[in-house]
């Protein structure tokens, strides 16, 4: 792993550590941090939080960006599962579109930047 990815993939533990998760730029695992909007899961892949470190995290990101066309990731901690994501954005105007697309997609929940709180599904 090169420093500029081993830093991010210890960005995104330190996230899921301190914060339960995070979203990420699909490419550069860079945080995505808007001040509104909702991100949305579309699938991924789940692993156990007890063996989740920098190197199976970078390569779980990479795994689902992979797989999906969007362009960010997401990582979310839920009862000792990390679920790693590939997430569509939708703007803060497009509440009802990303609740609609999270039933879609089966998901749990979607979340909210602006509130910084997952809404059930």
């Amino acid at each position: 792993m090169d420093r500029t990815l081993e830093a991010a993939a210890n960005v995104v533990v330190a996230d899921l550590a301190d914060h339960g998760g995070g979203t990420y730029e699909r490419g550069t695992l860079l945080p995505f941090t808007p001040s509104d909007g909702f991100a949305v899961a579309v699938g991924g892949i789940h692993l156990d939080a007890e063996v989740v470190g920098p190197e199976n995290a970078e390569w779980a990101l990479r795994a689902v960006g992979g797989e999906y066309e969007t362009s960010f990731v997401g990582t979310w901690l839920d009862d000792g599962v990390v679920y790693f994501d590939a997430v569509m954005y939708f703007a803060a105007d497009r509440g009802v579109q990303a609740l609609a697309a999270g039933r879609f997609y089966e998901q749990k929940a979607i979340y909210d930047f602006a509130t910084k709180e997952s809404i059930s599904v």
